[in-house]
């Protein structure tokens, strides 16, 4: 094979190999950054439901459970959330 061709095989090869890392250093940022993004307004969607009132209410009852769940189960199913 002659040497021209060795080297544009080389260059491919590395041109390839480097757009792979990027790929994958760039995926790896935006997980990254979604997670801390999806962390964030989970955290500030149970700021606000922490401070209603009918939550706060709720904890000089008996059972709190019964007056919470029916209240978290309409802000769950609006928000589209997914508890694991």
């Amino acid at each position: 094979m002659r040497f021209h061709a060795k080297l544009l095989i080389m260059m491919g090869s590395l041109l390839i190999g480097v757009i792979v890392l990027l790929g994958i250093s760039f995926e790896q940022m935006l997980d990254g950054a979604l997670r801390k993004e999806i962390g964030t307004r989970a955290l500030n969607t149970a700021k606000t439901i922490a401070r209603m009132p009918e939550i706060i209410d709720a904890f000089s009852q008996r059972d709190p459970a019964h007056t919470i769940n029916p209240l978290v189960e309409t802000i769950r199913v609006d928000t589209r959330a997914f508890f694991a």
